[in-house]
């Protein structure tokens, strides 16, 4: 039974884990968006660039202003 409850234990302590929230710092946001203003992509992988772009200049803002 005890091995069982630590069991239970463990698959806890991995969702918690699982589940803490990352965060980008303004140096990792900007670290981020001067490669991506630096990098050459191929036609088909440009929409998805700018998508990226878009997103990490918002979580940038976001920084800046907090």
């Amino acid at each position: 039974m005890a091995v069982l409850g630590q069991e239970v234990q463990k698959q806890k302590q991995s969702q918690q884990k699982k589940s803490e929230e990352i965060r980008l710092s303004v140096k990792d946001t900007d670290f981020i968006l001067k490669n991506l203003m630096q990098s050459t992509f191929q036609g088909s992988d440009v929409e998805q660039a700018y998508r990226v772009m878009k997103k990490i200049s918002e979580l940038h803002r976001r920084n800046l202003e907090s």
